[in-house]
């Protein structure tokens, strides 16, 4: 059977850290399920000691190192070679239908796209960044790195809603079952990073059982598999593992249900801080503030911060500008956590009653931002529950 033929590029000195940890050897066993590498091509001013030691491995793994001399002190110039090479090799070897480039702290969006009108599949790998959250958008595919930030149980949840939310969507879009293949291609197409595997699932399949709004069979006749919206879409009754896990998945997918989105406490705190100390600004200022400060959040994950603060009252509009936009800032004297953690409770309790479900004390801690004894849970469940009778009253 002809293969995929794959050409891969490596940017060595952005990316040292992925490097030392085995991000090459990695990456070539991942590639190796979607063809054959033909050109390994690793770039760098080798006679620089901080990159020298990788030479042996990457001799080893079969690619040819391309020396850059750097005629300005802490000025890399290997993108430059690099992209040279990349376009010489796609009008030169025609045969070459992958192109993968991991790169660093450079945009390479340009070629991504040029290599997407020639027909190319593009797979970007780069640490992540709110660079790498607008350079995906031009890849067929984006692998993170992995090694700059390990997610919080509570990002990881937040990204596991995302990544629900949007296999969701494109099911009711297309209004029909969908091959998987055909879904998970519809969920690289808007999010060219979403992987399974980085959500804690071992395949799509996995994935999509947990979700409880999906319903995904297998044909008996030629084994295919095939994924389809439930006519209605249940709380969410534990499939498997542990009950109190179960529980957290059923109370985020209610959550989802009353329009609460999931985000890390880190996200929620920065933009927190911002808007505490920037006052009287429009969301969408706090927004560019937010970018212009942090390395790590990405625009989503500021929205979604946002939108946390707005629903709790903890950001509140406060006046407007002499256009008309509304102006926010942050509400005095509040402890952060407890009141987002009594607003979000108030929207859950509201879903539970209206499911049937259950509220499990044990199970609600883990979905909090706060640390809470027994008895200030107990106090705080109180105030979520006064929260929930005045909103529906």
């Amino acid at each position: 059977m002809d293969r995929s033929k794959i050409a891969l590029f490596i940017d060595v000195e952005n990316l040292t850290h992925w490097l030392k940890n085995n991000g090459p050897d990695l990456l070539i066993t991942e590639l190796s399920a979607i063809g054959q590498l033909i050109v390994r091509r690793a770039y760098g001013n080798w006679g620089n000691p901080c990159v020298q030691g990788f030479q042996s491995e990457l001799n080893r793994l079969g690619f040819e190192l391309i020396h850059n001399f750097h005629p300005v002190s802490k000025k890399n110039s290997s993108d430059i070679q690099l992209t040279i090479d990349v376009i010489d090799y796609a009008h030169n070897l025609p045969g070459i239908q992958w192109f993968v480039l991991a790169t660093g702290d450079s945009d390479f969006s340009p070629l991504f796209r040029k290599l997407r009108e020639m027909g190319k599949e593009v797979i970007g790998v780069g640490p992540r960044s709110p660079l790498s959250e607008s350079v995906k958008t031009s890849c067929s595919k984006y692998l993170y790195t992995g090694t700059e930030h390990t997610a919080s149980k509570k990002e990881l949840r937040s990204n596991t809603d995302d990544a629900m939310d949007l296999a969701e969507k494109i099911l009711r879009a297309a209004d029909q079952t969908l091959p998987l293949s055909t879904l998970k291609n519809g969920m690289l197409s808007v999010d060219s990073a979403f992987n399974e595997r980085d959500l804690g699932y071992r395949s799509f399949i996995d994935f999509l059982k947990a979700i409880d709004s999906i319903e995904v069979t297998q044909d008996g006749k030629n084994k295919s598999w095939t994924a389809t919206l439930k006519g209605s879409d249940p709380a969410g009754e534990a499939r498997e593992g542990n009950l109190q896990d179960s529980l957290v998945r059923s109370y985020e997918r209610l959550l989802r249900k009353k329009q609460w989105r999931l985000t890390s406490s880190k996200a929620l705190n920065e933009v927190y801080q911002l808007a505490r100390h920037h006052p009287q600004q429009s969301k969408e200022r706090i927004t560019e503030e937010a970018r212009k400060h942090s390395q790590m959040l990405t625009s989503v994950e500021i929205n979604k911060a946002l939108i946390i603060l707005v629903r709790s009252k903890v950001l509140r509009v406060s006046g407007f500008s002499d256009a008309g936009e509304k102006l926010w800032s942050i509400a005095p004297e509040l402890n952060l956590a407890r009141t987002v953690d009594a607003a979000m409770l108030s929207r859950l309790f509201s879903a539970c009653r209206e499911n049937g479900t259950k509220i499990e004390k044990a199970a609600l801690r883990d979905l909090l931002y706060g640390k809470y004894d027994d008895n200030a849970l107990e106090q705080l469940i109180e105030q979520a529950s006064a929260l929930q009778e005045k909103a529906e009253a």
